[in-house]
């Protein structure tokens, strides 16, 4: 596949949104690729004057910047550059190699667009294609795989946090799929990819009619593009081959940040998503299970050993000589959660992933990468404020490394 349009909705995080875009054309000019082929546009969705210095330095750099004086949200945002990009095609043939969906947040690294292309060109019915995707550069914790969220799945779990057994083994499942998941090598069928890195044919972008579905505001419209595919016979895929680095909510910030006009937008994404997917049965058993959760505290299924406000990395010793899986979350119920595989032995967050942790209270977990039996779980406080700025430009490329393949960790999850 010869040519590549990138689109990136920036909202006021304009510096990792230039770095993002010389990534980019970095990692595209690596593989020997001609940079005519290479089309980028940027669309800034009401971020502000704050944002004019890096939107001009991405305009001298040679992308089209796209400023909408309203704040269309992720897919509106896509939208809009997608339409502004067919508008300047003047041959028949530019429209037929691939579109990628990208967060101003992320970090191309070498070799890193390759694979994707290749995967679409080698899988017809492969509609779209996403990396494996880490928080940080030391590849410390990968980005989870995604499962599409049905109203029944959300009141399932939900309702297990009544239920320490039926909890524990929902939670020791999930670890065993994150684990396979995580060392898995092959390109592997998902059932729905981040919207922050979706790549896919141009052709596809033409059937679906626009690259989102821009009634969701906020969140929910990677999951309604899965669904959307899926419709048109057409599987998503991770290609773990592919790494690219993800620092995430850098736009829609964390905690206090977030629980402002980015929840309330991601609230009616939810609701919209369930109203075209679900049923009203299960809808108000979830709407019941949550307003219950919020009255009623509810043990946790383990014990959490509390590390206290720390100001520096905590560090971990794993009593299991196996491989051990990691997991941190905001939850303690750990319903989304970065992860990745060790060897036992110790583990650390390390200064550099803790450089880009939110503040905030946050949880760890082991468990058994094998078995998923349950071996420990920690909460801290971070006290530090997080980074702000983005990875020097090919920074990340001295710590990309092979996967590490055991037996037994190639089968579907």
């Amino acid at each position: 596949m010869k040519s590549l349009l990138a689109i990136l909705v920036n909202h006021r995080s304009g510096a990792f949104c230039a770095r993002c875009v010389q990534s980019l054309r970095r990692a595209w000019s690596l593989e020997g690729r001609a940079a005519a082929d290479l089309r980028v546009v940027v669309v800034d969705t009401a971020s502000g004057p704050s944002e004019e210095a890096w939107l001009r330095q991405i305009e001298a750099e040679g992308a089209r910047v796209v400023r909408s004086r309203e704040n269309l949200g992720y897919a509106g945002g896509m939208n809009l550059g997608y339409r502004h990009a067919l508008e300047e095609e003047s041959e028949p043939e530019a429209g037929s190699g691939a579109v990628a969906l990208l967060n101003p947040d992320l970090h191309f690294t070498a070799g890193s667009i390759a694979p994707l292309l290749e995967e679409l060109e080698r899988d017809p019915s492969c509609g779209a294609v996403g990396p494996r995707m880490s928080v940080d550069e030391e590849q410390t914790l990968h980005h989870p795989r995604l499962d599409l969220p049905h109203v029944a799945d959300e009141v399932a779990a939900l309702q297990a946090r009544f239920d320490r057994p039926s909890l524990r083994a929902r939670l020791a499942r999930r670890a065993r799929s994150a684990a396979v998941f995580y060392q898995s090598e092959a390109p592997r069928v998902v059932p729905m990819l981040s919207g922050a890195c979706v790549v896919m044919r141009a052709e596809t972008v033409r059937a679906l009619g626009a690259p989102m579905d821009e009634a969701y505001p906020l969140y929910y419209e990677d999951a309604q593009l899965a669904q959307d595919l899926r419709a048109l016979g057409m599987s998503s895929k991770v290609v773990p081959e592919s790494r690219v680095l993800h620092h995430w909510s850098r736009s829609a910030g964390s905690g206090e940040d977030f629980a402002g006009e980015p929840a309330r937008r991601a609230a009616i994404g939810r609701a919209l998503f369930h109203e075209r997917h679900g049923d009203s049965q299960a809808a108000l058993a979830l709407s019941m299970t949550e307003e219950l959760l919020a009255e009623v505290e509810v043990e946790l299924p383990f014990e959490l050993e509390d590390l206290g406000v720390r100001e520096e990395s905590p560090s971990l010793q794993l009593q299991h000589e196996g491989e051990v899986l990691i997991e941190v979350s905001a939850c303690p119920f750990f319903p989304l959660a970065a992860g990745a595989v060790t060897s036992g032995g110790g583990w650390s967050l390390g200064p550099v992933l803790w450089s880009w942790l939110f503040p905030g209270r946050w949880y760890m977990r082991a468990a058994c990468a094998l078995t998923g039996r349950h071996l420990g779980a920690w909460s801290f406080e971070k006290n530090q404020p997080t980074r702000t700025a983005p990875v020097s430009l090919g920074g990340a490329d001295a710590t990309i490394h092979p996967l590490t393949i055991t037996p037994g960790t190639r089968e579907a999850a």
